[in-house]
């Protein structure tokens, strides 16, 4: 998270039990926790569950696959929004499961 991110949060009232043992605070190029990152790809492995639980919030199990590029939660939300409104590019497969498992 940026520092002025933070900043502006907080006097909004929200993020307020942010800090840096929780959260990767970046000013310019700098990571400002004393501890540095977690491991060298922690911005990637953070990029990637934002992905997982922006799809999660499809509320179905998505046969799929995922290639974001610079992609966060808006564009996120936006992919899933196109992806259902066009009916032919998906179908549920609750029925089909439903009666497989019957059978």
């Amino acid at each position: 998270m940026l520092r002025e991110e933070i900043e502006a949060l907080h006097k909004a009232g929200l993020a307020l039990g942010g800090s840096l043992d929780n959260a990767i605070v970046v000013d310019n190029d700098q990571v400002l926790n004393p501890t540095g990152l977690r491991c060298p790809d922690e911005f990637i492995r953070h990029k990637i569950m934002d992905a997982v639980g922006d799809l999660y919030l499809a509320g179905c199990v998505l046969q799929a696959s995922f290639r974001g590029h610079r992609s966060g939660h808006k564009l996120n939300n936006q992919l899933l929004h196109a992806l259902f409104a066009q009916t032919s590019a998906w179908q549920d497969m609750t029925n089909r499961q439903a009666a497989s498992a019957a059978a």
